[in-house]
């Protein structure tokens, strides 16, 4: 291990969050730890973050701290109390204003600094900094990072953040490869600084802390016909396009290998989900091995894979029976880490339609000869169809698969 001795500039939020002491722990155990290593250390807070108010200030609904010298006491505090005093340099942004170290200084620093550690990314511009030798990049939200990174559209900015550093060091020691990166994200942990951490007690097997995978809020779909509802990742799927029916919508994942496919149809067979179930096992997935079969009074699921995809469908009967409402989930069976979950996601905010529960089975009005006639590759099967029934017909095909669209072909007898 070489013991040179290096002057490193760490990075973090511990001005952001003066009443927060775990996160001051989270930057300032890097920035101590290897002061106390014997390196020539610095702390720079530039996030371009707004301080905030915990009571809405003087008027009750102002949330943004135009006064910041709660944050820069909070911080001079923490700095002193391990041996940093005079060691830093914070940005407000709304002035903007550095505090801490001289100009002179600050500049000084970055001209001759051996390294940057941008823990958590908390640079806003680390492209500024590139007078430092060498820039490092710690994840410290494994997963969350990566997919956003193999989003092509959306996180612009933050992608332009990560590739101005030299190298990439993240908290998920094994990182699936279900979500592609362009970097080699090399394993790291949060440093400890032992001696500041005394055990009050014996260890017990329960749980101390409760996590939830949620971060970003959902994006909604409601079909506007038949009022089929569920809610989506928008930053894993994204709408293709409608059926031209109306009746259902296509979702494509950023990447194109998986697709979210939702809607609803009536069921003019008066099929029992059961046979429904059979009928959909055969006709939209033939190439795949069913895994997965149940049936629960009006509602089934279904699910299986093959040929290197998983899917999963699930189906609600509304409106008495006479109302099918479907969703259905295609994607690689290598990225069912993601996908599972999406899965999950969208089946709990599944609701079946019932708004038009009164016209459901009502069939469509066929178009006035004034309209345009609609033709296709299909016409000539509308037209031997008009001519065994003796009169012009509208011909309506539905897809055997879900989002089940539909599209009108007119038939004439004489043609």
């Amino acid at each position: 291990m070489s013991t040179e001795r290096l002057r490193v500039i760490v990075s973090g939020l511990i001005a952001q969050h003066p009443s927060l002491g775990g996160v001051a722990w989270d930057y300032v155990q890097y920035a101590a730890g290897l002061h106390r290593l014997g390196h020539d250390v610095y702390y720079f807070e530039d996030s371009g973050e707004w301080p905030y108010t915990l009571d809405g200030g003087p008027s009750g609904n102002d949330w943004i701290a135009h006064d910041c010298s709660p944050n820069v006491t909070h911080l001079a505090n923490v700095m002193e109390r391990f041996g940093l005093k005079d060691r830093w340099a914070y940005r407000f942004p709304i002035k903007p204003r550095w505090f801490g170290m001289s100009h002179a200084r600050r500049r000084e620093i970055l001209s001759t600094a051996d390294l940057l550690i941008n823990v958590s990314g908390s640079l806003e511009r680390p492209d500024q900094y590139r007078s430092v030798r060498r820039l490092a990049y710690i994840d410290s939200d494994p997963v969350f990072t990566q997919i956003k990174l193999a989003l092509p559209l959306g996180h612009l900015k933050f992608q332009g953040r990560v590739s101005a550093h030299d190298v990439h060091f993240s908290f998920g020691e094994r990182l699936s490869p279900a979500v592609p990166t362009t970097y080699q994200w090399k394993p790291t942990r949060q440093p400890i600084l032992m001696s500041e951490w005394s055990p009050s007690g014996e260890p017990t097997a329960a749980y101390t802390t409760v996590m939830s995978w949620a971060s970003y809020r959902p994006a909604r779909y409601r079909n506007e016909r038949y009022g089929v509802f569920l809610r989506y990742p928008a930053d894993v799927l994204q709408p293709e396009r409608t059926s031209e029916a109306g009746d259902g919508q296509v979702f494509v994942s950023r990447d194109g290998n998986a697709r979210l496919l939702v809607g609803a149809l009536p069921n003019s067979d008066r099929q029992s989900p059961a046979a429904y179930q059979e009928q959909i096992a055969r006709e939209s997935y033939p190439d795949y091995h069913v895994t997965y079969r149940r049936v629960s009074g009006s509602w089934f699921a279904l699910s299986g894979e093959g040929n290197g995809k998983t899917f999963y469908e699930k189906v609600i009967f509304s409106c008495n029976g006479r109302l099918i409402n479907s969703f259905a989930m295609i994607y690689p069976t290598a990225q069912s880490g993601l996908f599972d979950r999406v899965v999950e996601g969208i089946e709990k905010s599944f609701r079946a339609g019932t708004a038009t529960c009164p016209d459901v089975g009502v069939a469509p009005p066929i178009p006035s000869p004034l309209q345009p006639a609609v033709r296709g590759p299909y016409a000539a099967l509308a037209d031997s169809i008009a001519r065994s029934r003796g009169k012009d017909v509208v011909v309506v095909l539905r897809r055997r698969g879900p989002p089940h669209d539909t599209i009108r072909v007119r038939g004439y007898v004489a043609r």
